[in-house]
């Protein structure tokens, strides 16, 4: 299966002037999941900017996944999404500090 929706797997790629992003470990994209998606979508509609999700490579915990990255991406191409940012959630990532999170989320991925 192909995926058309742009991916970035570091933040530096991200070219994106202004974003809105979803968050969360998505690891099925239910309907809970896709409501989220789906608010950070329209905001970005709303207000002229591209939208995103954050979606981590790997399982926050020692989880099963619930769907495969392949189709996790599927889901959420389906759902119009602009960009997919592919983050690996590891000891770095997990060990960053709120206000370095809130940083990154504005320096890097141009969040507003």
């Amino acid at each position: 299966m192909k995926i058309s929706v742009i991916v970035f797997n570091f933040p530096e790629q991200i070219h994106f002037k202004n974003t809105a992003v979803s968050l969360g470990s998505f690891d099925g994209i239910h309907i809970a999941h896709r409501c989220v998606i789906k608010a950070s979508i329209n905001y970005a509609r709303k207000h002229n900017v591209k939208s995103g999700v954050i979606l981590f490579k790997t399982p926050i915990k020692n989880t099963n996944i619930i769907s495969t990255l392949e189709e996790r991406m599927d889901y959420i191409e389906k759902l119009g999404i602009d960009f997919v940012y592919l983050c690996n959630f590891n000891e770095s990532f997990k060990s960053m500090s709120p206000s370095s999170f809130i940083d990154f989320l504005k320096d890097k991925l141009n969040v507003r």
